[in-house]
């Protein structure tokens, strides 16, 4: 379970393996709300402690397989209300057929409070009811005093396009379909908040283009003016680590007083790398970072390796203007040399061809590196394209790939290729990507020790 879902789950009490009581037959409606919620590929999977559970066996959340669970009691309204919502395509939530509600989990930047408790000690000022008629449920606990219960969230209305955005408990059908677990639970304890959007009835693709700027409005005053950092939680997890998976057969690990010598830098951003595994495009940076350290040297090199190559030339005289000529050429072209070109010699100097064919030969990456893969705006990787070299093709696609992720200019030059969100699916299928940096900084450290 990755460290999104801790800050939810770890409320919930585990069942154990604790004897099921005796419980009631299910009535026709609910056998019906049963086969109803089946249908949209939810697998019935028993009852316990008052709610049924469901196993979903092709969740959108990276996991092999999930539990849902929901109250006996909300079971009906459940089965009638899921006909009508899809899944986000981008956030952990819901969204209605034809784009006029939208609800999305919201979670703290500083992912290791919840969220709940963080609501509980803001105040809020007194909500107003909605210009648009619309239904307000907000959140609501006792006051300390016990002088009576307050309204935890809020509930806003644009004046002029309609839109409402309401930040409150999410209901038992948004639990049933956002939240997910790897063993059966009941959700009890502290609610789960999501950020609801309404919209008026439309065009479907202009109501979603119109929640999400909404949503990224709110979410950005919330932190800018209120210092209420809240973020969304993205559909999918990464699938595997950033880092290599040891393997259980690897054997004892044998430690070694250490033979690598390199620059702190390095050392400091292979570590911060492996820190931030739960952002890729951080990670991602955070290796090309290290390819970079060593885009100096890799140029002097060169330039020293092409300098002393004239100089040994049979015609090189020094008191020839047109063998020094030479001479400077050679360093202006070194200096004039552009980032990418520098990637391109790096990587060509110092990355073995073979450890890139072993890395690409894997069936998984093939195909993400492919034109069908899941990343726009970057070069594919084709070990079969013998007009260039893999690690040719590798640097051109690490270095478009930077490029997405660090630049966000509004420029016509950019529009086939716009910025690399972090917490987009894009973002959240870099794996691979990040995997193949690694290993080309990687390889330029051992070559730099070589060196």
């Amino acid at each position: 379970m990755s460290r999104i879902d801790d800050e939810y789950y770890d409320f919930i009490p585990d069942p154990e393996a604790e004897e099921e009581e005796e419980e009631a037959e299910l009535t026709a409606e609910q056998i019906s709300a049963v086969a109803k919620i089946k249908c949209k590929g939810f697998h019935p999977h028993g009852r316990s402690d008052g709610y049924f559970h469901f196993i979903d066996e092709d969740p959108p959340s990276g996991l092999s397989r999930t539990y849902r669970s929901i109250n006996m009691e909300h079971l009906t309204v459940a089965a009638e209300s899921i006909e009508h919502l899809d899944y986000h395509e981008e956030h952990r939530g819901i969204t209605k057929n034809d784009r006029t509600y939208t609800e999305v989990l919201v979670r703290l930047a500083a992912r290791y409070k919840p969220i709940f408790q963080t609501l509980l000690s803001t105040v809020w000022g007194e909500s107003t009811p909605c210009m648009m008629g619309r239904p307000v449920q907000l959140g609501q606990t006792m006051k300390a005093d016990g002088s009576g219960p307050r309204e935890i969230g809020f509930h806003v209305c644009s004046r002029g396009d309609g839109i409402c955005i309401e930040l409150s408990p999410a209901p038992p059908i948004s639990q049933f379909l956002i939240l997910d677990l790897p063993v059966p639970r009941a959700s009890k304890g502290e609610p789960v908040y999501t950020l609801k959007v309404y919209t008026p009835a439309g065009d479907p693709k202009v109501n979603e283009k119109n929640t999400q700027t909404a949503i990224d409005g709110m979410l950005f005053e919330l932190t800018v003016r209120h210092k209420l950092a809240l973020s969304i939680v993205p559909r999918e997890r990464p699938s595997i680590s950033s880092e290599d998976q040891r393997k259980v057969d690897d054997g004892p690990l044998v430690a070694r007083y250490p033979r690598s010598k390199l620059p702190r830098e390095v050392a400091s951003l292979f570590s911060f790398a492996s820190e931030a595994h739960d952002n890729l495009p951080y990670t991602f940076l955070s290796y090309y970072q290290a390819l970079e350290f060593y885009f100096p040297w890799i140029s002097r090199r060169n330039a020293i390796r092409a300098v002393r190559r004239e100089i040994y030339d049979f015609d090189f005289e020094a008191s020839d203007d047109n063998s020094v000529l030479r001479i400077l050429n050679v360093v202006e072209r070194s200096k004039a040399a552009g980032e990418e070109e520098q990637m391109k010699l790096l990587v060509r100097e110092c990355v073995r061809e073979d450890k890139l064919a072993e890395f690409l030969s894997d069936a998984k990456n093939e195909q993400h590196f492919s034109k069908r893969g899941p990343i726009s705006g970057a070069p594919e990787i084709n070990p079969k394209n013998t007009s260039e070299p893999m690690s040719l093709q590798a640097a051109k696609r690490i270095y478009a790939l930077r490029n997405r992720i660090v630049h966000a200019k509004d420029d016509p030059k950019y529009s086939t290729a716009p910025q690399l969100l972090p917490r987009s699916r894009e973002a959240h299928s870099l794996n691979p990507d990040v995997l193949l940096v690694r290993l080309l900084a990687y390889e330029v450290v051992i070559a730099a020790q070589a060196w």
